[in-house]
């Protein structure tokens, strides 16, 4: 998740800093509180009748940020774009080396608040905070619009395969110290520093590969929809669990096979439902 924060900021700093603050807003706030507002309650009304989940459990989720598990970005997201113009303008006011300092500074101390966290098992931000970690990522994306990271392909294949394989060990190593939990929100966490470079990693990897105009063309084709893709996914998963089709569902496959296979069918099967949306009067506002 990191890596979107990135290519947000990297997207929407710069845009930011080149608009009044009030046009700014109506153009980008609005696009995050469309959809955070519809799917907060379709997810809302959908935990209530499909899992009989109590309005005590619905309301603390909203409170948190979480109506469901991946809305939380949604929340972040939409605190970033409010403070998208200020930051800009904050940064604009420092050197260079004083933007780093800040930066890392933050970003210092963001991730020793949420390993603390992690070990103690305590919840984290609220609906209204959940942004305030990720600046320091949003920041950062902002620099690579004008100075990507560069550096050699190998090198940055290696920072993401060791990262990955770091956070593998160590999550083994601790789980028989602090539990399965507290082990996995402390190595996967967000702000864990092996995520942090396995995700500037695939971001300069991302940003030195050469693409031809085939997969540009069918980058382009998916683009629009990445959010709804990813707002929708969540519901599709649960219709196929619910008829049985599964990773582990017979006739898949091996384990590896039916991650992919169902993966690809609820991908394709949010795609399409992004389209029905397009056609639906206003509907585009929530997928895209």
């Amino acid at each position: 998740m990191p890596v979107f924060v990135i290519i947000s900021g990297g997207l929407i700093l710069s845009r930011a800093r080149d608009q009044p603050i009030a046009a700014f807003y109506r153009k980008r706030l609005l696009r995050v509180c469309v959809p955070l507002l519809f799917w907060s309650a379709a997810y809302t009304a959908y935990s209530r009748i499909q899992f009989g989940t109590s309005y005590t459990q619905l309301t603390h989720r909203l409170i948190m940020g979480v109506p469901y598990y991946h809305l939380w970005f949604l929340f972040a997201l939409a605190g970033l774009y409010l403070a998208a113009p200020y930051l800009v303008r904050l940064l604009d006011a420092l050197t260079r080396p004083q933007q780093w300092t800040a930066m890392a500074g933050g970003y210092l101390l963001f991730a020793l608040h949420e390993a603390v966290l992690a070990v103690l098992g305590i919840a984290g931000y609220d609906a209204f905070a959940l942004w305030l970690p990720y600046v320091p990522y949003f920041i950062f994306g902002g620099w690579l619009i004008a100075s990507p990271v560069g550096g050699r392909r190998v090198g940055w294949a290696v920072a993401l395969a060791g990262s990955i394989a770091v956070i593998a060990t160590a999550t083994g190593a601790l789980l028989p110290l602090i539990g399965t939990s507290r082990s996995l929100n402390l190595m996967y966490g967000y702000l864990n520093p092996f995520v942090a470079l396995s995700s500037v990693a695939i971001v300069a990897l991302a940003q030195s590969a050469r693409i031809g105009p085939g997969l540009t063309a069918m980058v382009a084709r998916f683009a629009p929809f990445t959010l709804g893709i990813y707002l929708i996914h969540p519901l599709w998963l649960g219709i196929t669990a619910s008829y049985g089709f599964t990773p582990l569902a017979p006739g898949v496959g091996t384990p590896a096979v039916g991650i992919i296979v169902v993966s690809l069918v609820v991908f394709l099967l949010s795609y399409a439902s992004c389209f029905v949306f397009k056609v639906i009067p206003g509907g585009r506002h929530l997928v895209t």
